[in-house]
């Protein structure tokens, strides 16, 4: 997944699009003509834009190319006639912009068919959440001491928040738990000062905890919620979570005693 510039698509239409205001001269004393070298700037910016856009840029334009570098062609040729010019009041001529606009109709048409199945989507904010902070920032929907403290937890918790944007709710699910797990075994660690017992669930490392009396019974009974009402259910297989709102509700559990048990390691 990459990110892209919503305004480059208008902003290289734009600067493509110019060949079409070009007036040539179809008859002696016609007005409001195009000068030769008065246009061999834009030209040159035209040729340059629609370059990146065919061979630099984010989209994979392998049908709209072969069009495309015939409407380069085009546009060199206009070029090199411009430019041995020597005379600045000298008009475009029909005949002279003619291959261009033609080279543009036949390009426009193939690449409005290629764009017109490009996969481009947009993603809706969830909630009062920004999809941008969501996607590359998700560590910032949790607590700021999270990686000073369970560095570990980070990846998965940016991994859920990316999924919770692009609305895949149980992959989100998976990484949230995963995350919960990660702060609750250094929760047990600096509540105890004892080493993990390897290879414990979740649900046995809080029964633990109860046995032991280690940690705040508020954050144990809360873990106890979240694995009854969201890691069971979830946690096999066959299990999946249809609605992204479910996610949202057990990214909301999870922050709450994720943020519980950064506060008492602090």
């Amino acid at each position: 997944m990459q990110r892209i510039d919503a305004f480059y698509l208008f902003r290289v239409g734009h600067q493509i699009h110019r060949i079409l205001d070009i007036d040539a001269e179809l008859w002696d004393g016609q007005e409001n003509v195009a000068r030769k070298r008065g246009i061999v700037n834009d030209l040159l910016e035209t040729r340059q834009a629609l370059s990146e856009f065919l061979y630099a840029s984010i989209f994979d334009l392998s049908i709209s190319q072969r069009s495309g570098h015939q409407l380069i062609i085009a546009i060199n040729g206009l070029i090199e006639a411009c430019e041995k010019c020597q005379d600045d009041q000298e008009t475009v001529k029909h005949f002279e912009l003619w291959p261009v606009q033609q080279a543009y109709q036949e390009f426009e048409a193939v690449l409005k068919a290629e764009l017109g199945q490009t996969g481009i989507f947009l993603v809706a904010d969830k909630n009062a959440m920004n999809t941008l902070t969501l996607i590359e920032q998700g560590e910032k929907a949790f607590p700021a001491k999270l990686e000073e403290l369970v560095p570990d937890s980070i990846e998965d918790v940016r991994d859920a928040m990316s999924c919770i944007a692009l609305e895949l709710p149980t992959a989100a699910a998976f990484h949230l738990h995963r995350a919960n797990e990660t702060v609750l075994k250094s929760y047990y660690h600096s509540e105890s000062n004892e080493v993990v017992p390897p290879k414990k669930t979740m649900g046995q490392l809080i029964q633990l905890m109860e046995d032991k009396g280690i940690g705040r019974e508020e954050i144990r009974s809360s873990l106890r919620d979240i694995v009854r009402l969201h890691r069971n259910p979830t946690i096999h297989p066959g299990t999946r979570i249809s609605d992204v709102e479910e996610a949202l509700n057990l990214y909301g559990a999870i922050r709450s005693v994720i943020g519980f048990m950064i506060k008492e390691m602090e």
